[in-house]
């Protein structure tokens, strides 16, 4: 700015600077978050098979959030018996993991199933989410769960889907190793 126009600022007033303009072109994060719930009924409203799922705390902040798509539900039948998982940390302003489940299709392209986001990594946010994954794409006969070496996912793998088979992603073990 003090070569193109001669005006000169501090790194803080620059940064607030931004922020304020990313705020009036995209809105504010907090308030997204509060139109969260009447969004999911907007889009139930259009499409009935679509599976959203938002649950909040006592202050009414965002604690667990799961989608799964009508497409996802409707093509998970005809993918390989397989559901991978795994979360990433959100690094927005708010924080929170990102949860997600995908198949294979019979070509082995990755097939999406499902997100979540929920405020940590947690044997309870896991529990959650594969509940809601269980209803709403079931389960299948043979069905194997594959994930990184995090305790919590096999855990709560094993409680949600009993009879399936839990196995280790074979690149994160390598990159371990």
């Amino acid at each position: 700015m003090q070569d193109e126009v001669g005006v000169s600022f501090n790194y803080l007033r620059a940064r607030r600077g931004k922020e304020a303009v990313l705020t009036s072109l995209r809105g504010d994060d907090a308030a997204s978050y509060k139109v969260m719930p009447a969004w999911a009924e907007m889009v139930k409203g259009k499409n009935p098979a679509f599976a959203i799922h938002i649950e909040t705390d006592s202050e009414n902040c965002l604690k667990y959030f799961y989608m799964c798509l009508a497409a996802s539900k409707h093509g998970w039948p005809y993918c390989r018996p397989v559901i991978v998982v795994d979360g990433s940390a959100l690094k927005a302003r708010f924080g929170g993991m990102l949860l997600a489940a995908c198949g294979h299709d019979v070509n082995g392209s990755i097939f999406p199933l499902a997100f979540g986001i929920v405020l940590s990594e947690s044997n309870e946010s896991w529990k959650w989410f594969f509940e809601k994954l269980r209803d709403s794409i079931g389960t299948r006969e043979s069905l194997a769960i594959v994930a990184d070496r995090d305790k919590g996912i096999e855990y709560t793998a094993n409680i949600v889907y009993p009879d399936s088979a839990f196995e280790i992603c074979f690149q994160h073990l390598a990159a371990n190793l």
